[in-house]
């Protein structure tokens, strides 16, 4: 069974000391070890003071030697409106550099819906790429109520047309993110930083409860994605989270690992 993992960072995420040659060295080895195909990166907008990070095009640059990596984008809001930013950030999705794009509304203080963000959303449709939005637990001076799962939902109802990934199951609101990919065909959910480096016995109990009830409302994982946040959240124990779940057949985790995600990301087109 193929892995693809949608959701790992190389930038200066929580404020670790690594150079980015050692995250880069890190996350191939994990990748090599747990037998993850491909991994989709996500380039970053600052959450905790002193973080530095990667352009979109320096990203693009980093990750290029590696066939396995793709690039989802960033936009953060003071350029959402930005033609120069924005004009840039075409012609990488246009070649297939850039795969999707992610919105952090919680650390940068809007609803999924807001109306800056109008020509991304429509960059999205325009090429057929997700857009990846932060929702759930936050830290540092992030605001909550930008990051709860159901304002995805205005967003869905008003773009039908607009892929939609609700990132990290809007944990702990997995049930209002079960209601929103139910309502809207275009919505789906990522399995990402459900717990925090390790997972223990306990915690994996009580994940595994979560994701069924999920997948109770959405058609047996034709709504999840498989990510796992690394390094916040630790590649294997993401995985054999996944594997464990009791009730689920071969085929539907063939759908979280990889099925789902190569449909979305458009993988296969050149």
């Amino acid at each position: 069974m193929e892995i693809i993992d949608a959701h790992v960072h190389l930038d200066d995420v929580i404020n670790t000391k690594f150079s980015k040659e050692k995250r880069m060295k890190l996350l191939l080895q994990n990748m090599k070890s747990n037998k993850v195909k491909n991994a989709f990166v996500l380039a970053d907008v600052e959450s905790v003071i002193g973080e530095s990070f990667f352009s979109n095009e320096q990203m693009a640059e980093f990750i290029q030697p590696y066939k396995n990596l793709h690039l989802v984008g960033k936009v953060p809001l003071k350029y959402s409106s930005n033609n120069t930013y924005l004009k840039k950030l075409k012609r990488l999705i246009s070649e297939k550099v850039m795969r999707g794009i992610k919105i952090y509304p919680g650390y940068e203080y809007f609803y999924p819906y807001d109306k800056r963000y109008k020509k991304v959303y429509g960059l999205c449709r325009e090429f057929d790429v997700p857009l990846m939005i932060h929702t759930g637990d936050i830290s540092g001076k992030g605001i909550l109520k930008y990051s709860t799962p159901l304002h995805v939902d205005e967003l869905a109802n008003k773009y039908p047309d607009l892929k939609i990934i609700i990132c990290h199951m809007g944990n702990p609101w997995h049930i209002d993110t079960a209601a929103v990919t139910l309502k809207n065909d275009n919505v789906y959910a990522d399995t990402s930083g459900l717990f925090y480096k390790k997972l223990d016995d306990q915690m994996k109990k009580f994940l595994q409860k979560k994701i069924e009830e999920f997948i109770q409302w959405n058609g047996k994982g034709e709504k999840l994605i498989f990510g796992s946040d690394w390094p916040i959240t630790d590649m294997r124990d993401s995985i054999k989270l996944i594997r464990s779940l009791p009730h689920f057949s071969n085929k539907e985790k063939k759908l979280i690992f990889e099925g789902n995600a190569r449909k979305l990301f458009n993988l296969n087109k050149k």
